[in-house]
């Protein structure tokens, strides 16, 4: 995936600057997050944020629960880590 990082900082730059012409908005932060469909978690993910938008909920009030959920699950995920790579070298 470091690969795409320098085609995603392009996308991003080019996104900014269309940003920035059409809207009032001063700051705007992009974050690209990609999402493979060959598990069964990235198709419930893309189901469920797409019957929010059905139901007319912000894009802000779909994401926001989701990235709280996220980053719980990644220290999780490193704690565990932590500890099975501890446990490794003793």
């Amino acid at each position: 995936m470091k690969f795409l990082r320098p085609a995603f900082f392009f996308i991003s730059k080019f996104l900014l600057i269309i940003f920035k012409t059409l809207t009032i908005f001063e700051n705007i932060l992009i974050k690209y997050f990609i999402i493979s469909n060959n598990n069964i978690g990235a198709k419930f993910i893309a189901k469920y944020i797409a019957r929010k938008l059905k139901r007319n909920f912000t894009i802000f009030q779909i994401v926001k629960p989701l990235k709280e959920e996220f980053q719980k699950l990644f220290c999780i995920s490193k704690s565990r880590y932590v500890e099975l790579k501890n446990k490794m070298l003793a």
